[in-house]
């Protein structure tokens, strides 16, 4: 099916581009590399990345971790293909209905993270942490609303804050049918960048990076729009070109300032410039691996890996956690001091990422893929 037009497909999803298993697997790979670039330095360094940059970093050892740390533009191309798909869904089809959708969402979403929410707890109670046990944050976590009121709920799982995103897009998303649906095609892309646009210009003013969320929601709509337009453009486009580009824009917001730098709302940042030029270079590496991806990316491990990606995603920072504890608190630690740092980076990288693989499958079968089953949607082959 990789050679399926995603708007000829049923909106129930049966078929599977391919290309964005291969992009799940991108997606939720840069993002187990922050996360364990984080915890390693945390642990092996004593340093918080997420306050240094690239041009403070001493040796080659912090170098390649403050590097890795900002690989956060994982969770940028999840919001690419959700704009796909969920724009797909919805200007494909004026009789969709806000209220079936959204249940068919909470069976998609919600099993898997409730099961995760249960093994964080489980995890971090046995090693003598436990987030608040409170009913009010049981129930803001469960429900996903624990983002939205920090100051009245403690977050367990630092990744749930994108699905409180996905969930503002679901609940945005028929409002932005119906205004596509009202223009002329010719000015749909047009008029949907241009409400992107104004909708990042006014959360600008609240501050933070979610003032570009809107932009890569966009630019997986507009994918959505013009499919035909998106794979001729994305069969043209040199990949390598544009992820050596990816890498050097990675590569230059770390050297420029830490992750964790605030700044008054309407101050320019670093990250601003980085939302924007991603949006381009990352659209359109998301067209070119969407549509047609290179038989390398096409391996079973890679598909595998995209069709577990939301069970990973959830799990994998629990994962880290655990075995990142028990190097601290057992004599392995000495041992992988003595390591070299190259070594110790494979070796604990490999484990921790096959674990996370391992569990990742597991919950996806316990509870993801009922509503595959269901819903009939075939699997990579």
């Amino acid at each position: 099916m990789i050679d399926a037009n995603p708007l000829d497909l049923p909106t129930s999803e049966r078929e599977r581009l391919y290309g964005l298993d291969a992009l799940r697997a991108i997606a939720v790979t840069l993002t187990f590399v922050m996360h364990f670039a984080w915890l390693y330095g945390n642990t092996f360094l004593k340093a918080d990345l997420e306050f240094l940059s690239l041009k403070t970093a001493a040796g080659a050892e912090q170098t390649w971790l403050q590097l890795s740390y900002y690989s956060l533009y994982g969770v940028y191309f999840f919001f690419m293909i959700s704009g796909l798909l969920i724009g797909r869904q919805w200007i494909g089809s004026s009789e969709r209905t806000l209220f079936g959708f959204l249940v068919a969402r909470v069976w998609r979403i919600f099993p898997a993270l409730w099961a995760a929410l249960a093994g964080f707890y489980l995890v971090t109670t046995i090693l003598g942490s436990p987030p608040s046990s409170h009913w009010g944050d049981v129930a803001a976590n469960a429900l996903l609303i624990n983002w939205f009121a920090p100051q009245w709920s403690t977050p367990w799982l630092i990744v749930s804050w994108s699905l409180q995103v996905e969930w503002i897009f679901y609940l945005a998303m028929p409002a932005v049918a119906m205004l596509i649906r009202s223009i002329t095609p010719p000015r749909q892309i047009p008029a949907l960048m241009a409400v992107a646009i104004l909708l990042a210009i006014s959360l600008k003013a609240l501050g933070g990076r979610h003032f570009a969320y809107p932009l890569f929601f966009a630019v997986g709509i507009a994918v959505a729009l013009r499919p035909a337009q998106a794979r001729r453009i994305g069969e043209k486009l040199p990949l390598t070109a544009f992820l050596t580009g990816l890498v050097a824009l990675q590569a230059l917001y770390a050297w420029m300032e830490p992750i964790g730098a605030t700044k008054p709302a309407w101050t320019v940042s670093a990250f601003d410039g980085f939302a924007v030029l991603f949006a381009v270079l990352g659209g359109a590496t998301f067209a070119r691996v969407a549509f047609a991806p290179p038989r390398w990316m096409l391996n079973r491990f890679v598909l595998l890996l995209g069709r577990v990606s939301y069970s990973f995603y959830l799990w994998h920072l629990t994962v880290l956690i655990l075995v990142f504890h028990l190097i601290h608190k057992t004599s392995v630690f000495g041992l992988l001091e003595e390591m070299h740092w190259v070594l110790r980076w494979v070796l604990l990288a490999g484990t921790t990422g096959l674990l996370s693989i391992c569990t990742a499958i597991v919950s996806y079968r316990l509870f993801e893929a009922t509503y595959f089953s269901a819903r009939k949607i075939q699997p990579p082959t």
